[in-house]
């Protein structure tokens, strides 16, 4: 019996360390704080790994650079706010915004040829 329990310890363990190792992000659960999702941004992210973190963004412009084809993601605050977690936390967002702080901020991203180079949110 005692085997058996050190093979099925050793499969934990493995199966733990892939998951640590792995670079991907995880998928959006709803709970979590836009602050905590830009965190996880990472320079050199496909536009789908940011896309799974962040959402839709509002704009996307078009742009050249030196080492090829270029974009610009643009997202406001509060389309972070509704993609992240949901319409009703961005109605909330919006309300507070008019009576408290005022203006929505903006976040930029950029990407080369699909992978994010911008970074420091």
């Amino acid at each position: 019996m005692k085997p058996l329990n050190s093979l099925i310890l050793v499969a934990l363990c493995i199966g733990l360390f892939a998951a640590c190792a792995s670079h991907k992000p995880l998928p959006r659960t709803g709970n979590e704080t836009v602050a905590e999702q830009l965190e996880k941004v990472r320079k050199g992210m496909s536009s789908d790994e940011v896309k799974a973190l962040l959402g839709e963004p509002d704009r996307i412009e078009p742009t050249d650079t030196p080492k090829g084809k270029g974009e610009q993601w643009i997202y406001s605050e509060t389309s972070l706010v509704r993609n992240i977690n949901g319409p009703d936390a961005a109605a909330g967002h919006t309300y507070m915004q008019k009576f408290g702080r005022g203006s929505d901020r903006v976040v930029l991203i950029r990407f080369e040829n699909g992978v994010l180079v911008s970074e420091g949110f």
